[in-house]
């Protein structure tokens, strides 16, 4: 028995963009990762919570993540759950990049985020990302 997996859809403009930003592994790891989701779906196995609110000063509430080349690559996707027209939960990726290095956070740093760093899309759709964690745990 396979695990369950959810299709997956990509903002071609917002996948250029951080391929953009990418080096040139990154952007093989990248498309590599897209042509395996574009036509398999993502294995929910592979999805991580992602913390609302990171140390960098990223928001991605209800969002999750996963690692690439799986299981524990270099570099990430994140996704946001969504319901198609038939309620069926899927994946819209919403950003590519490096992983951010572990350091633990540091509460007397009063350092601002990197310049390359760019703040990422919430979730457009709260209602949507409750009904689709709802359906998700269904699939479990």
């Amino acid at each position: 028995m396979t695990a369950p997996a959810f299709a997956v859809t990509f903002d071609d403009a917002a996948l250029s963009e951080d391929l953009a930003h990418a080096t040139a592994p990154g952007r093989i790891v990248a498309l590599d990762a897209r042509r395996q989701f574009a036509a398999h779906g993502i294995d929910i196995a592979l999805l991580r919570p992602c913390q609302d609110d990171a140390r960098d000063a990223t928001r991605l509430p209800g969002c999750v993540k996963t690692y690439l080349p799986a299981p524990i690559g270099d570099w990430g996707m994140v996704f946001e759950g969504r319901l198609d027209e038939h309620g069926r939960p899927f994946m819209h990726c919403l950003a590519f990049g490096r992983r951010h290095p572990y350091a633990p956070p540091n509460p007397a740093s009063t350092s601002s985020p990197p310049s390359d760093s760019r703040p990422r899309k919430p979730p457009a759709d709260a209602t949507a990302t409750a009904q689709f964690a709802r359906s998700a745990l269904t699939l479990r």
